[in-house]
């Protein structure tokens, strides 16, 4: 892997049952600050694929490396450091903690990060800068309970969440699904420009082929799945 390199996928292969591979990778190449639209049908290992590159799970045979850390080898230890410190995730379920407030939910990386916490310099100032691009500066001191965000506003706060404190890696599960097509482009639109800023590799994947507009590169998951280079 150069240092130009956020992700290196080779030779991975992972199943639920041993004889029912439901990954087959020969090669995904990954550079740092590309923003990757990743395609696949229901059901076809798009979620079990954002699993195993945020070291969750490991694959049977392979490598994944990121950065410049080649995660299968080491421990599950080593592997929640890892991804505390260096992936943002944003799930299709946003998770947020409805007793705290939205600086307090975005801020949530850093207590368990030292590095991400260095990054952000002022956590809270960080968060409400976010928030403030995000377009939410209006409600940052409400507990979500009571603040009565739409859902593309919950959405807004995961993802200022998932990027406080500049995480290298940013893996995206189909957080737009319950958007109507206009919150979902305007989503798209803050999320892009936020990586960009910082640089983060973004790996969104979705079922729905017409948000790949937003993106630098479309990967079809039934092309590498079982195939060859990417």
């Amino acid at each position: 892997m150069t240092d130009t390199t956020a992700i290196e996928v080779q030779q991975l292969r992972f199943g639920w049952k041993p004889d029912q591979p439901v990954l087959q990778i020969e090669h995904l190449h990954i550079p740092k600050g590309q923003q990757v639209f990743l395609r696949g049908a229901s059901g076809s290992g798009k979620s079990t694929l954002l699993n195993l590159l945020g070291g969750l799970m490991s694959p049977q045979q392979g490598q994944i490396q990121l950065l410049d850390q080649l995660l299968n080898t080491r421990s599950q230890r080593f592997r929640d450091r890892f991804r505390a410190d260096h992936i943002g995730v944003l799930f299709q379920q946003f998770n947020l903690l409805p007793y705290l407030n939205l600086i307090d939910n975005v801020t949530l990386p850093c207590r368990f990060s030292s590095l991400r916490r260095q990054r952000a310099g002022n956590p809270e100032a960080a968060a409400e800068s976010l928030l403030q691009a995000l377009g939410l500066q209006s409600f940052v001191e409400h507990p979500v309970k009571t603040a009565e965000l739409s859902i593309g506003q919950q959405q807004r706060v995961a993802a200022a969440r998932a990027l406080i404190g500049q995480p290298e890696i940013l893996l995206a599960d189909e957080p737009t699904s319950a958007l109507d097509s206009d919150s979902r482009d305007q989503f798209l639109t803050l999320l892009s420009q936020q990586c960009q800023q910082h640089q983060t590799t973004l790996v969104f994947v979705s079922h729905d082929l017409s948000l790949s507009h937003h993106f630098d590169r479309v990967i079809d998951l039934s092309e590498i799945n079982h195939k060859g280079a990417v």
